[in-house]
């Protein structure tokens, strides 16, 4: 049985970031979902783990194939990238007809804005400095070089440069993020 609530937050997600000019491949999703969950505190119930590129659900990318084939999204193929996802006409009705809390929508407004204009690699770089505000264990308050020290170790292929400006930006973003009452009890599966 398909759960239209979360496919609705999921399209939502897709149609933000192409309204932000992403590119909006699996990648953006993922990533912009990592954050409305992990900082936004919306309440998806995808589970994230370090992977490749930064935090990847295995869950939500299942989810994305079975969107995808209830013929809710399409695929625009590229010639050297993945494909770029759109919502098709059949997933904007399943949008104007599911309710999504305006808090929540928020959320997804708020970080789509922020992706819009980044690439993968940005995406990956911002999603692993969230990682790590995240399970600093008690370390919050650790200095940014810290944190872009540890993004570094965790990802080799990162400049200290970026990793530093990546968790510049978190730090940015999490002060930024607008204020909202979440019903927290309730998770969009």
């Amino acid at each position: 049985m398909r759960n239209y609530e979360a496919y609705s937050t999921i399209l939502r997600i897709i149609n933000s970031l192409r309204v932000a000019g992403s590119w909006c491949g699996e990648t953006h999703v993922q990533k912009a979902a990592y954050f409305l969950k992990e900082m936004c505190r919306v309440p998806l119930d995808y589970d994230f783990v370090l992977y490749k590129h930064g935090p990847y659900s295995f869950d939500l990318s299942n989810e994305l194939g079975a969107i995808y084939a209830d013929g809710l999204i399409s695929l625009e193929n590229q010639d050297r990238y993945g494909p770029k996802i759109n919502v098709s006409p059949r997933g904007e009705r399943l949008i104007a007809g599911t309710d999504l809390p305006d808090d929540i929508q928020k959320s997804i407004n708020f970080i789509c804005e922020r992706f819009g204009s980044h690439g993968v690699a940005d995406l990956e770089r911002f999603a692993t400095a969230l990682f790590i505000q995240n399970s600093a264990d008690g370390e919050l308050d650790a200095s940014v070089e810290k944190k872009a020290e540890a993004l570094t170790q965790l990802k080799p292929h990162v400049k200290k440069t970026d990793a530093l400006g990546a968790v510049i930006e978190v730090e940015k973003w999490i002060r930024e993020i607008p204020s909202r009452t979440m019903c927290t009890e309730r998770v969009i599966t």
